[in-house]
């Protein structure tokens, strides 16, 4: 397995959930009441998944990954500089986006209310798109640099750190 391959694991699962984060926004936005907590259930899910999941992948790559890389490849210093500003952004929406689908979701006046609505849905949208955006970047910029200038031997200590760390 490559490293690009191994470090890319979580990345394909975590985009389906983005998909479908993103058709449950418009689902939301023009089903209407019938369909809103419903809506809102899932959307709850996905919330839950991406504090858990997307957290545990991003804390991976702050403890172990990027300062591997740093040590290892100093020149993409701030190339992982700014992946690590998108973390802190990341997470600084979610917990936002996290606030207001507890309010939509306690509160069926404020999730008819279309103010609300559209704080939600802008929020989320913007928390969707940068973790797309952020991923691919990953995927095609750091991933793909770092498997093809780590030496093999560096490569398999970074993959035995991070499976160490996941356990």
């Amino acid at each position: 397995m490559s490293l690009r391959s191994f470090l890319e694991e979580d990345h394909a699962g975590t985009l389906e959930k983005v998909n479908e984060f993103q058709n449950l926004l418009v689902n939301l936005q023009y089903e209407g009441k019938a369909w809103r907590g419903s809506n809102l259930k899932q959307i709850g899910g996905l919330l839950r998944f991406f504090k858990k999941e997307v957290g545990r992948h991003m804390r991976i790559e702050e403890e172990v990954e990027f300062p591997f890389l740093k040590t290892h490849l100093p020149r993409l210093e701030c190339l992982i500089e700014f992946l690590s500003a998108e973390h802190r952004e990341f997470r600084r929406n979610l917990r936002a986006l996290e606030f207001l689908w507890a309010q939509l979701a306690r509160n069926s006046r404020a999730s008819s209310h279309p103010k609300w609505m559209e704080r939600f849905t802008g929020r989320a949208g913007y928390v969707a798109n940068l973790l797309k955006g952020h991923l691919q970047e990953e995927s095609k910029i750091l991933y793909r640099v770092a498997d093809r200038l780590l030496r093999n031997e560096e490569k398999r200590a970074l993959m035995k750190k991070i499976r160490r760390w996941a356990k």
